[in-house]
């Protein structure tokens, strides 16, 4: 299992996810912390580690190319 970050997936800081109860709201903000379960039939699995959804799992599918939504990177800050 691997802790990561969900990404900027729509240009406006969400991300439409499939609960494991097949319910797809809410949405996922940018930079919650998930805890990668599993990739497989291209979807990643998650359980959802911080905020009002924590406990909860989800999947979401990966990218064309296939990428992940989830990123490993924190986020970077920048100064003004």
């Amino acid at each position: 299992m691997t802790l990561k970050r969900v990404s900027n997936a729509d240009g406006k800081g969400w991300l439409m996810v499939r609960f494991s109860d097949g319910k797809t709201y809410p949405q996922l903000p940018q930079f919650l912390h998930v805890e990668n379960t599993k990739t497989e039939g291209g979807r990643d699995y998650f359980k959802i580690i911080e905020g009002p959804q924590k406990g909860r799992e989800a999947s979401v599918k990966r990218k064309d190319n296939d990428g992940s939504y989830l990123d490993e990177d924190a986020p970077s800050l920048s100064t003004a």
